[in-house]
């Protein structure tokens, strides 16, 4: 559930009568709490995936309803992350659950063997040129640019397109479904260009 129309969404509900939702805090929410369309008190198990960007804004309030509404004696309640075990995660855990359990998960991490990482400090205002100059290195295959919020997705590509005619396709969580879908497609594809690039946020690029 979300990105797709509401009312069409809430038909889906009616006809399938499904077994599993799946969806964004905010959408879950406007169903739920606001329009009263899924009735939480009847779930007996609500999975957060991501719980710590779930936690941030503009989903935390919303994810708050949610537990809120939920009938807390009957419903086993699982938070995943790779941070679960971070303060804001554990002090959720603790107001919403029981006895709550952390499981860590332990293992070799599988990065390429030639795989390498550096940092480069510039001053904010020089940050375009400098995506810029890393956009032009020879040899680069291509370039995915995060950025802090999906409203700096459209001004990222509007400034890199005026002022270094460089052209890249947004990916950010409040774009239509069908938008960010054309856009992992061409990607797949090899369609957006010898050389793509993308400029996300850190939450629509997780598939990637």
């Amino acid at each position: 559930m979300g990105g797709a129309n509401p009312p069409r969404q809430v038909q889906d509900l009616r006809r399938k009568k499904p077994h599993v939702v799946v969806g964004t805090p905010g959408r879950l929410a406007e169903l739920a709490v606001d329009a009263g369309k899924l009735r939480l008190s009847a779930v007996r198990h609500c999975v957060v995936d991501e719980v710590d960007q779930c936690l941030a804004p503009p989903y935390g309030d919303d994810l708050g309803d949610i537990l809120k509404a939920l009938n807390k004696k009957d419903c086993q309640i699982i938070f995943a992350s790779a941070t679960g075990g971070s303060a804001p995660v554990l002090s959720l855990a603790r107001r919403v659950m029981r006895e709550f359990v952390l499981l860590e998960m332990e293992g070799r991490a599988r990065l390429p063997p030639l795989l390498r990482h550096c940092s480069i400090e510039a001053p904010r205002m020089k940050h375009l040129d400098l995506v810029r100059r890393v956009y032009n290195v020879v040899g680069l295959s291509g370039l995915l640019v995060f950025v802090d919020n999906g409203r700096r997705v459209d001004t990222v590509c509007e400034q890199l397109l005026s002022q270094y005619s460089l052209v890249a396709a947004p990916l950010k969580g409040g774009s239509e479904k069908g938008d960010r879908q054309e856009i992992m497609r061409r990607l797949r594809e090899g369609r957006l260009g010898d050389k793509p690039l993308v400029v996300a946020t850190e939450m629509a690029a997780r598939g990637l």
